[in-house]
């Protein structure tokens, strides 16, 4: 029998690659608890350079220059979101590879391609002022690089190799503080911050994600007597790559598939970038400044709970195809448990006067202004951190829709409540309105996740299509 070709496309390769891809030769799977330890440390130094550069801003450029930087990553968020497509909650999802990477990547350009161009005009929208434009496409600029370097990462952490996002983070968020920092020393102002923090995450995408991908891939191979292929099958042979695929048929399922985790992500977006477009409207540049800084403290905990979650999604999805129930609700019950701790991290902050002390000194005095608005937003950050542990349980089952569904009406319920607690009680009310539109949100989780499982329980499953799941100590 003649040697076969790799498959040009996902759909010719998806019989096969369910059963006969090995994982990664180069780069193989870690323990739980070494993606944990790696993923947390690159969120800890994405959110210290974040919250830094608001500082930086801050003390350098005062709060209106804070407000127009808040506002410019707000407005690109939920745009980037809404073309990203979900891509890379389908992958990590997607442990029996039914579609190729450079598939998963092709698309993925083309979305943060025409995200990047749509982020100017909703700024004309927005405002007519030229000079926030320009700050908006330059945000944008650095947000596509981000993008495409989240497309590789999807498939590092599916792959179980967090390592190297992790490590990426230190050096894509370790590097923007600093070029940052250098930029607004010199008199720079947001837009020469932006300029920086673009220039940074190219660099880091082009120096460091595309050659680890390109690396966990060239281990990935078809085994060799793979079914269907004989005894004198081919040696084993790489089919995924980092690069430009050409669009074909398979890209509309792909598109299909991943659009429900896309519009969630835009939802989540929504859920947390509404309360500061309110702001913004209602109150001013100098208080979205302030709610955008006190959001940024109380939402600390979501280092961990990020964490967690990333290194714990491909083994919740397996267990579910595994049909390991007890397993996946410890795992998702320890996941919750934990989360609940750190959400309580904050109130350290927000109730004791060294907290208050410290955050009047790195922020700005007027943090301190209104004790019950800092209450209520670390009780909002809270619930979202509760909301996110039950979105990974969901997304885990595939239930991608039902998810899009739960954030929609969080987000109706958010732009109803907003704007009225917001007229009524100010910033105060900005995250009452908040709390509330997340936690009615809670119990809808559970349902989606029960009904999933009784399903799945009492329909019959070939034992061939099991995935095994890697026993390694959490």
């Amino acid at each position: 029998m003649a040697p076969s070709k790799p498959a040009n496309t996902s759909e010719e390769t998806t019989a096969r690659r369910i059963v006969v891809f090995r994982q990664s030769s180069t780069l193989p799977p870690l323990s739980i608890r070494r993606n944990f330890a790696w993923y947390l440390s690159g969120n800890v130094t994405q959110a210290v350079s974040r919250l830094l550069v608001l500082v930086l801003l801050i003390k350098l450029g005062g709060l209106v220059d804070t407000g127009r930087w808040v506002a410019a990553v707000a407005l690109c968020a939920p745009i980037f979101a809404a073309f990203e497509l979900g891509l890379r909650n389908l992958l990590v999802c997607d442990v029996r590879r039914r579609f190729l990477f450079q598939d998963y990547f092709s698309i993925r350009v083309v979305g943060a391609s025409m995200a990047w161009l749509i982020a100017p005009m909703a700024a004309l929208v927005y405002t007519a002022n030229p000079a926030f434009v320009g700050l908006v496409f330059i945000v944008a600029t650095g947000r596509m690089f981000d993008s495409l370097a989240d497309i590789g990462y999807a498939v590092l952490q599916r792959e179980e190799r967090m390592d190297r996002i992790g490590a990426g983070f230190l050096l894509r968020y370790g590097l923007s503080l600093v070029v940052i920092a250098g930029a607004l020393a010199m008199g720079g102002g947001a837009f020469a911050a932006a300029c920086a923090d673009a220039l940074a995450a190219a660099a880091i995408f082009f120096g460091w994600t595309r050659p680890h991908v390109s690396r966990l891939l060239a281990g990935m191979v078809l085994s060799q007597g793979a079914p269907g292929t004989g005894s004198n099958s081919s040696p084993p042979t790489p089919v995924e790559i980092i690069q430009w695929q050409r669009p074909h048929a398979g890209w509309l399922k792909i598109i299909w598939e991943s659009l429900p985790a896309g519009v969630v992500n835009f939802e989540i977006n929504l859920i947390t970038n509404i309360p500061r477009f309110v702001v913004d409207m209602a109150l001013g540049e100098e208080a979205l400044a302030v709610f955008a800084s006190a959001l940024q403290v109380a939402a600390v905990g979501q280092l961990f709970v990020s964490a967690m979650a990333n290194a714990l999604a491909p083994r919740l999805a397996r267990c579910y195809h595994a049909l390991e129930l007890r397993r996946y609700v410890f795992l998702l019950s320890r996941f919750m448990g934990v989360t609940i701790l750190f959400a309580l991290l904050p109130f350290a902050l927000v109730e004791t006067v060294i907290g208050q002390k410290l955050l009047a000194l790195i922020l700005t005095p007027r943090i301190l202004e209104d004790p019950t608005f800092l209450r209520w937003i670390v009780v909002a950050a809270c619930i979202l951190f509760m909301t996110s542990v039950l979105g990974r349980g969901v997304e885990s089952l595939g239930a991608f829709r039902q998810h899009m569904v739960i954030r929609g009406a969080t987000v109706l319920v958010l732009l109803i409540l907003s704007p009225v607690f917001t007229a009524w009680w100010g910033m105060r009310g900005t995250a009452l309105g908040l709390a509330v539109a997340l936690a009615v949100s809670l119990p809808f989780y559970l349902a989606v996740i029960v009904s999933a499982w009784v399903r799945a329980l009492n329909v019959p499953h070939e034992s061939a299509q099991a995935i095994s799941v890697k026993k390694a100590a959490a």
